[in-house]
């Protein structure tokens, strides 16, 4: 997971690579579902304005290629775009199968507690109670401490292709552990749990998933080579106009990827299957309260001062109102998929693309309309910020003075300039309940962040809306803010892309 989330006082600081606030209201009108969606939602009431709509349509427009869908209480709502292979292709729809990328750890976390449910192992147990042919610190290395990426070991040691066996496979893992403790995002240790599941289980790591957590939950299309897919529902990647391989035709070995991939990526999956795991974590019967509730900690933060917290295969995200959601994406270059769960409101999103360059913040954006907290819905586009048209200057616009006010604070100034720009420019909407104080303490963290970036370019959406360009010698980032159309006028979002 390369995304990571920072909400504080409504001000969301999204850093993208690889928070929400409100109740969920009103209805999801049900789009395209077939008849393995069972669920039928009610018709929007008259009258009503649907944000969920628009973004959808903005994504539309953009050329989004794949699927979102949307679980929320019982009503969902399923909408496809374009098709599984190309301009002559089969359409997408929600039995369409996608590479869901790093949604596959989520699978390995629950498979773990799940057998620490039925006492087969423990998540204090060393990896090397489980696997024999482990020497050295590693063999030492904690369960728990691979299921949060603090076991000291690489993101990767070869690629996701290459055949690699598992003696060969822990014979690197073993020369290149380093010491436990910090986070690191390792595909590696995910790979090693699914080494454990193999041993304890006698059986493939995909059997396992099988029979303890995919058939449970109603879960046919869902795995690497053990579902009978058909090929016409299975989205083939592409660059551009280039055709790429489908997932299922890579060369994997008899029984699923090597290692370098297995357990930690690459499950295939569709928008219904996800529907369906999403209501089995609902229930007890696949996994007990006490797993789910190990699988869901904020177990570990991602980096420090990050704000967002790793569980078992899951991110934990922050809310302005103190409470939580949980979410986990993944990629490949090419294949795209996210999945987010919004507990407090039984709520659900997943969405999946199978072309390269897809908006990787899509969902997050989805989520914010969905729990209508509204400022989300419109301040950062679907498409890309910067292919809006550039402008000279901040144009003699109401979002011109207010995204200039916000630039200038951001790049300097002190507690007196931070607090007349809370007083004069910031919204209830965005201040979310904060203080005065609270929101100049803010300011001034932002402040600590941008201090020496300088105006690359500024790009002008509508006369509500501008994405900003700031770069230092170490990154970019578009800063996006969206006004009211309140007496006075007040800046009512702010998003900042990096």
């Amino acid at each position: 997971m390369k995304r990571t989330i920072t909400s504080a006082l409504g001000l969301a600081v999204l850093v993208s690579g690889c928070g929400s606030d409100g109740a969920a209201e009103g209805f999801l009108e049900a789009i395209g579902l077939s008849e393995n969606v069972d669920v039928t939602a009610p018709e929007l009431p008259p009258g009503s304005t649907d944000p969920v709509a628009d973004l959808l349509g903005r994504l539309d427009d953009a050329g989004f290629n794949g699927i979102v869908l949307i679980d929320e209480a019982g009503s969902v709502r399923s909408e496809p775009f374009g098709t599984a292979d190309g301009p002559d292709g089969p359409p997408i729809d929600e039995d369409t199968v996608f590479d869901i990328g790093s949604i596959t750890k989520q699978f390995t976390g629950a498979a773990i507690v799940r057998l620490e449910m039925d006492g087969v192992l423990s998540v204090d147990d060393a990896v090397g109670d489980h696997l024999d042919e482990l020497d050295g610190r590693l063999a030492g290395v904690t369960l728990h401490e691979l299921l949060t990426h603090t076991a000291g070991l690489p993101d990767a040691i070869g690629a996701d292709d290459e055949p690699i066996d598992r003696a060969a496979f822990l014979e690197r893992a073993v020369s290149q552990v380093g010491a436990p403790g910090e986070f690191r995002y390792s595909n590696v240790g995910y790979s090693l749990l699914g080494m454990v599941i193999e041993t304890v289980t006698d059986g493939s790591y995909e059997e396992y998933l099988q029979d303890v957590l995919f058939e449970p939950a109603g879960m046919e299309s869902t795995g690497y080579v053990l579902p009978d897919f058909d090929e016409r529902t299975v989205a083939v990647g592409y660059d551009g106009d280039v055709r790429l391989m489908a997932p299922d035709d890579v060369a994997w070995a008899d029984d699923g990827p090597w290692w370098n991939l297995r357990a930690n990526g690459g499950i295939l999956s569709t928008a219904a299957d996800m529907r369906r795991w999403n209501r089995a974590l609902d229930g007890d019967e696949v996994l007990s309260a006490q797993a789910k509730e190990k699988l869901f900690a904020r177990h570990v933060e991602e980096g420090e001062g990050s704000g967002t917290y790793y569980g078992y295969g899951w991110v934990s995200f922050p809310r302005s109102d103190g409470s939580w959601f949980h979410g986990h994406n993944g990629g490949n270059g090419i294949f795209f998929a996210d999945l987010l769960r919004f507990p407090d409101e039984d709520a659900m999103i997943f969405l999946a693309s199978n072309t390269a360059g897809a908006d990787e913040d899509a969902a997050f954006r989805i989520g914010e309309a969905l729990l209508d907290r509204g400022a989300g819905a419109a301040c950062l586009p679907t498409s890309d910020p910067t292919s809006f048209p550039v402008v000279d200057d901040f144009p003699p616009t109401d979002a011109g003075a207010s995204a200039a006010a916000l630039v200038e604070v951001l790049l300097g100034g002190d507690r007196d300039d931070r607090r007349a720009f809370a007083e004069r420019h910031v919204s209830e909407q965005l201040a979310q309940g904060a203080s005065i104080d609270e929101l100049v303490e803010e300011i001034g963290r932002l402040q600590a962040e941008f201090a020496g970036d300088t105006v690359d370019a500024i790009h002008q959406e509508d006369d509500h809306r501008l994405h900003v360009v700031l770069s230092s010698p170490e990154r970019s980032a578009v800063v996006s803010v969206s006004v009211d159309q309140a007496d006075p006028v007040l800046i009512s979002c702010v998003e900042i892309g990096v």
